[in-house]
């Protein structure tokens, strides 16, 4: 058995390079990347053990998605491309789920806290106010009062 079949058989790819003349008659076979269809024809290329061909960085990406990773949630073993990707951290579903639903909390939380704090400003401009016009009143009645004792004085 060659390297190409062994490599085959196993579920990888082998790298080749492409040549002119493709074909036992002569003819150009068109080699393009099963999943970005970029045409691979004289380049460096990779083929799978059902002869569809793949360019490197499609390979590169399929062969990340197959490796094993692990949730840090809760650490059971996925591969890459079951892990959903949660504000940089890939999770498991069940994983992100959970941290969607707590962001969801904490964001209440927040959202609470926030409007907390604008009734309790509110309340303070309220209060200012108040004590605003109350002085404003004072300062009128003591001027009003005191036109009215020089009036009273002079006469």
């Amino acid at each position: 058995m060659s390297e190409v079949d062994r490599l085959a058989d196993d579920g990888k790819r082998n790298r080749a390079v492409s040549n002119a003349d493709s074909s036992a008659f002569g003819v150009a076979v068109l080699k393009s990347c099963c999943v970005c269809h970029a045409d691979l024809h004289g380049k460096t290329r990779y083929k799978d053990s059902t002869g569809r061909y793949w360019c490197p960085t499609c390979n590169e990406k399929d062969q990340m998605a197959k490796e094993a990773a692990e949730c840090p949630d809760c650490t059971q073993s996925f591969t890459r491309a079951d892990l959903v990707d949660f504000k940089g951290t890939p999770v498991c579903q069940s994983c992100w789920e959970k941290r969607r639903a707590a962001a969801r909390r904490e964001e209440s939380r927040l959202r609470a806290i926030e409007e907390q704090l604008q009734a309790e400003e509110d309340q303070k401009k309220r209060w200012k106010l108040i004590i605003s016009i109350t002085l404003a009143v004072i300062a009128l009645w003591a001027v009003i009062y005191m036109v009215y004792w020089l009036s009273a004085r002079g006469s």
